[in-house]
C-alpha cells in the first residue's frame, strides 16, 4: 500500500507543509488505488500539524453509509480543531464503488439524500 511511505516519512510531510507557506494540506480518496485512506490519513495529519487547514480534495460521499461518515467527520473536524475542509461529490470511478461494495447507480440522488441528512 502507498509504495515507500512509512509512519516517519508521511509525519515529515506534514510537518514541513504545516511549517511552510502552504495554506491546507490535501489529500484524496481511491479505494481502487494504491494509497492512504483518507479520513485515517487526515487524522493523523491533524495530530502532526497545528496551523494548516485540513481538506478532502472530495469524499465520495455515496460509497458511505451516512451515520458512519457523519460520525468520522466530525471526530476529523474535533481532533482537528475545526481545520477541516471538507468538499464532498459523488465521483466518476465505478471501479471504486465496485471496491466499496456500493451500488454506482443513483449515487447522485444518494448524494443529494445523504447532503440534507448532514445539514440536520
Amino acid at each position: 500500500m502507498a509504495g515507500g511511505i512509512d509512519q516517519g516519512l508521511l509525519r515529515d510531510w506534514c510537518q514541513a507543509v504545516d511549517e511552510g507557506p502552504f495554506h491546507a494540506l490535501a489529500v484524496g480518496e481511491r479505494i481502487g488505488f494504491d494509497n492512504l485512506e483518507m479520513h485515517t490519513t487526515l487524522t493523523f495529519a491533524a495530530a502532526a500539524t497545528e496551523r494548516v487547514r485540513l481538506a478532502s480534495t472530495l469524499t465520495i460521499l455515496p460509497m458511505y453509509a451516512t451515520a458512519w461518515a457523519a460520525k468520522s467527520l466530525a471526530t476529523l473536524d474535533v481532533v482537528s480543531a475545526g481545520r477541516l475542509d471538507l468538499v464532498v461529490g459523488v465521483g466518476g470511478r465505478r471501479h471504486d464503488y465496485d471496491r466499496a461494495e456500493r451500488s454506482f447507480v443513483g449515487r447522485h440522488q444518494r448524494l443529494d439524500d445523504q447532503v440534507v441528512e448532514l445539514r440536520r
